[in-house]
């Protein structure tokens, strides 16, 4: 299968994964040690531009053999004769470790999030 990408959409183009308005992203920042999750924080995720279309395809690759609760996980490159290139990119040895997770149901952006705004 091939999905084509329009490059300079219009701004009142609907494309196919925008048509249930479920697509949707939820950021959690965890404590290595303790496993609690960090309110208080922000995530910075900085790419070449070759490492924002490989990390692009490699997300919709991993979409398109999608798995419930089936994760990645980019960990730092730390070793040179075991590096590995996962989900498109390689990783720095200053990166943390990137948990991406597959989720089946976050509901619709009505249901999960204009629910939770005023909460």
């Amino acid at each position: 299968m091939k999905y084509k990408v329009e490059l300079n959409p219009e701004f009142d183009d609907v494309e196919d994964y925008q048509k249930d308005n479920d697509n949707i992203l939820e950021v959690q920042v965890f404590d290595k040690e303790t496993g609690e999750e960090i309110k208080n924080c922000y995530v910075t995720l900085s790419l070449s531009q070759n490492g924002m279309l490989g990390l692009g395809k490699g997300l919709i690759r991993y979409a398109h053999k999608f798995h419930p609760h089936g994760q990645e996980q980019l960990d730092p490159l730390t070793i040179k004769d075991i590096a590995v290139e996962r989900m498109g990119v390689w990783t720095t040895p200053e990166s943390r470790t990137v948990v991406i997770r597959c989720e089946p149901d976050f509901g619709t952006i009505d249901e999960e999030i204009f629910s939770k705004i005023n909460e």
